[in-house]
């Protein structure tokens, strides 16, 4: 049997669509505007990856190698102590994430423009950066080495903690020397739980 809606309750169904409230159409704008923040986050969150490598090789890794290469006197630490702090990936990691955050603004200013979904053209991006993350796995395998050479090296050299305590100042009061190292293992599971909110 069809069921006739009373007068009042159409009146009152009717201005709850005319005032945008349209429950497909909430569902939407609500599925939008988490959409926007995830895409948000994760620009935001590149740009602090790539500041937090360029910390760590302008401050860290560069300085450290100069002074490796001069006498054994003056070196804070040895060639072999700092080959294993900084393995040779980090450049390459920079180089690639330098690239990626480029790709990712330009994607979302050009989405922005066109006022289409930036969701699927940040998939297509990861899908052809995906296997350049490979990268990472000679950098994971050491890590846990390079950590234990920091702490050793801090143990026994106050100069090289000194040191390392000035060059944090130099980067605006940033991350230390151990926080720079362990952000490229962060990075990885970040991108997953971004992108798994991302096509929910």
């Amino acid at each position: 049997m069809e069921t006739t809606l009373d007068p009042q309750t159409q009146e009152q169904q009717s201005s709850t669509y005319a005032n945008g409230d349209d429950p497909d159409t909430s569902d939407t704008s609500k599925a939008d505007r988490l959409r926007t923040k995830v895409i948000q986050e994760l620009i935001a969150t590149e740009q602090t990856y790539v500041t937090n490598l360029d910390h760590l090789i302008r401050y860290f890794m560069q300085p450290l190698r100069l002074q490796s290469s001069k006498s054994h006197q003056k070196a804070l630490i040895t060639a072999a102590e700092h080959s294993t702090l900084f393995p040779s990936d980090i450049n390459t990691i920079y180089q690639l994430h330098t690239q990626l955050l480029e790709q990712l603004i330009k994607v979302t200013q050009t989405q922005s423009q066109t006022q289409g979904d930036d969701s699927h053209n940040i998939g297509a991006l990861f899908v052809r950066y995906g296997p350049l993350f490979k990268m990472y796995q000679n950098y994971m395998n050491n890590h846990h080495n390079a950590v234990q050479c920091l702490s050793n090296i801090s143990t026994k050299n106050q100069k090289f903690v000194e040191w390392c305590s000035q060059q944090r100042l130099k980067c605006n009061g940033g991350n230390s020397l151990d926080s720079l190292l362990i952000c490229p293992i962060q990075r990885i599971p970040r991108y997953q739980l971004l992108l798994r909110e991302l096509i929910k």
